[in-house]
C-alpha cells in the first residue's frame, strides 16, 4: 500500500455565540488519510469593544467534550500555541471549544503537522 506524507496546515474559525462560546469540529477529509498534529495554534479576534475581565479559555478534545476526551487546555485562549502531539484518524472528531469570549468575537484554530494519505484502501 502506498503512503504519501504532505504538510498539514488546516485552519478553521467560528464566532462566539451570545453565551461567549465558540465551537469548531474537525474531521479528516477522507477515509484514506490521517493527521499527525504537532502544533495547535489558537487566536481570537475582537470585534468592537472587549469588556471582558478575563480572557477566554480554550479546550481541545478528541471525540467528546468531557474530561475523557481532553487533549489540552489553555487558560490564555487567545494567541497561544500548544505543542501537544496527537493523531486524528478517520471517524474521529477533534473538538475545539472557547468559553468566556465576548459574543461576536472570532476564534481560530490552526493545525500543523503531517497529513498521511494511504492508497485507496484506507486504514
Amino acid at each position: 500500500m502506498t503512503e504519501s506524507r504532505i504538510p498539514l496546515l488546516e485552519s478553521r474559525s467560528a464566532t462566539a455565540d451570545v453565551n461567549g462560546t465558540a465551537r469548531i469540529e474537525i474531521v479528516t477529509a477522507t477515509s484514506h488519510e490521517y493527521w499527525e498534529v504537532t502544533s495547535t495554534v489558537i487566536t481570537t479576534r475582537t470585534v468592537g469593544t472587549n469588556n471582558a475581565d478575563v480572557g477566554p479559555t480554550f479546550r481541545l478534545y478528541l471525540d467528546t467534550d468531557s474530561n475523557a476526551g481532553l487533549i489540552d487546555v489553555s487558560f490564555n485562549g487567545t494567541d497561544d500555541v500548544t505543542d501537544t502531539k496527537y493523531e486524528l484518524y478517520p471517524g474521529r472528531r477533534l473538538l475545539c471549544i472557547w468559553v468566556d469570549m465576548e459574543p461576536g468575537n472570532e476564534a481560530t484554530v490552526r493545525l500543523q503537522g503531517t497529513r498521511i494519505l494511504k492508497g485507496n484502501r484506507g486504514f
